[in-house]
C-alpha cells in the first residue's frame, strides 16, 4: 500500500510525495507531529517539508516526488487518491503564476494568476505523471482550496473559501462560471469536477449579514457517492445548491460565535441535509471521514457545552461539557443526518483539539 503527503518546502513550493508502506513485525512508530496518513494532508510544518520523517524513519521508500510553485508563497493543503485507478489529486493556494512539474521534475503546465491568492487542483497518475490541472481565482482578495476527495466514478470534489467573486475554471483554462460573494468575510465553496477536469457544478455557503462568514474545511464521499462538506458558519446557515438556490429544508442559527456545519449533497449538487453543532463560544470543525453508513466529524469548541443537532434541527440528547478553555470533539452521525454519539477530549490545564479522523471499511 502507498500513502501520499503534501506540504511546503523551505522555499515555499508545494511538494507532493508518494511513499510505499513497509509492513514490519515490530510496533509501528508514531507518525511525526502534523502528519496524517491515509490520504489526508497535514497542515505544513514550519521549517521543512510536511511529512518528512527523516532518515530511517520506517515510513517506507519514496516512490516519486512532484512539485509545483511560483515566485510567491504557495501551499498544498490536501491530497486524495482515486479509488481503483489510484490517480492522485492535490489542492492548495498560490500567489503568482504557478509552474506545475511531473515526477521527473519537468515543467508540464502553467496556471495563470489574476492577483491576490488563487487556488489550484492538480491531477497526477499513480506513477507521478501529470494528467491535468485547473485553477480558481477571485477578482480581489483570495480563494483557497482546503480539501479534496474522489468517488469511485472518478469524480473529484473540492472544498474551500473565498472573499470576492470567484471564477471557476476547467482544465483548459476556460471559465465554467462564477459564484458571487456575500458579506465582507469568507464564503464557503464546494466544486465538482469529472475525471477529465471539466467542472460539473459549484455550491456556495453564503452570508446574509456582512459580519458573518462561512468556510468549508473538509469534503468526503460515502459508499453511495453522496458528498459531504464540513465547515463553520456564523449567523444563519445559508447553503446554496448547484443551481445557486438556497436550501430551505431546515434553518440553523449559531448558538454563539462560529458553529460547525455539515452539508450533504447528492451527485447532481442538490443539498440533501444539513447538520450543525455549537456552543456559546467559537467552534471549528477540523476533520471528517465517511465510511459505510457512518459519518465522523471532529473539531474544537470553546464555551459552556457543545450541542449537536440532527438534520431535522432537533438537538441530540447528550451535550459535551467544556474542560479548560477549549475541548476537542468527535461526532458520529449516520448518512441520513441522525447523530449517533458524541465524544469529548479535554485537559483541565490545556486546550484540546481533534484535528483529523479516519474510519475503516466497517464505519
Amino acid at each position: 500500500r502507498s500513502f501520499h503527503v503534501t506540504g511546503v518546502q523551505t522555499c515555499a513550493l508545494p511538494i507532493f510525495l508518494r511513499r510505499r508502506c513497509r509492513h514490519r513485525s515490530r510496533s509501528p512508530r508514531r507518525p511525526p507531529a502534523g502528519v496524517r496518513r491515509a490520504g489526508v494532508a497535514p497542515r505544513p510544518a514550519p521549517g521543512g517539508a510536511a511529512g518528512d520523517d527523516g532518515a530511517g524513519g520506517g515510513g517506507g521508500s519514496v516512490e516519486w516526488v512532484a512539485r509545483a510553485g511560483s515566485t510567491a508563497s504557495d501551499i498544498g493543503w490536501s491530497v486524495a487518491v482515486e479509488p481503483g485507478d489510484a490517480n492522485v489529486y492535490v489542492v492548495g493556494q498560490y500567489g503568482a503564476a504557478m509552474t506545475v512539474r511531473n515526477s521527473g521534475d519537468t515543467s508540464v503546465a502553467t496556471l495563470g494568476y489574476t492577483g491576490g491568492t488563487n487556488a489550484f487542483l492538480i491531477k497526477y497518475g499513480s506513477d507521478g505523471s501529470y494528467k491535468w490541472s485547473a485553477n480558481l481565482s477571485a477578482t480581489t482578495g483570495a480563494v483557497i482550496l482546503n480539501s479534496v476527495k474522489c468517488d469511485p466514478g472518478g469524480n473529484v470534489f473540492v472544498g474551500g473559501q473565498y472573499n470576492s467573486t470567484v471564477s471557476i475554471r476547467n482544465k483548459d483554462g476556460t471559465v465554467w462560471g462564477t459564484r458571487t460573494y456575500a458579506g465582507n468575510a469568507q464564503n464557503g465553496l464546494v466544486v465538482k469536477y469529472n475525471s477529465e477536469g471539466s467542472v460539473q457544478w459549484a455550491s456556495r455557503w453564503s452570508n446574509t449579514v456582512e459580519t458573518q462568514q462561512s468556510v468549508v474545511y473538509r469534503v468526503s464521499v460515502d459508499s453511495e457517492s453522496n458528498i459531504y462538506a464540513c465547515g463553520y458558519f456564523t449567523g444563519t446557515a445559508n447553503v446554496q445548491n448547484a443551481t445557486d438556490i438556497a436550501y430551505t429544508g431546515v434553518t440553523f442559527t449559531t448558538v454563539g460565535g462560529n458553529d460547525m456545519l455539515v452539508a450533504k449533497y447528492k451527485q447532481d449538487g442538490s443539498v440533501a441535509t444539513l447538520q450543525s453543532a455549537g456552543s456559546t463560544g467559537s467552534d471549528l470543525p477540523l476533520g471528517m471521514d465517511c465510511s459505510g453508513t457512518n459519518l465522523w466529524w471532529t473539531g474544537i469548541y470553546g464555551a459552556s457545552s457543545l450541542t449537536a443537532k440532527h438534520a431535522n434541527a432537533a438537538s441530540f440528547a447528550n451535550t459535551l461539557a467544556l474542560v479548560s478553555t477549549q475541548s476537542g470533539a468527535i461526532l458520529q452521525s449516520n448518512t441520513a443526518g441522525t447523530v449517533k454519539q458524541t465524544i469529548r477530549f479535554g485537559s483541565v490545564t490545556q486546550s484540546s483539539y481533534v484535528r483529523g479522523v479516519c474510519s475503516d471499511n466497517k464505519g
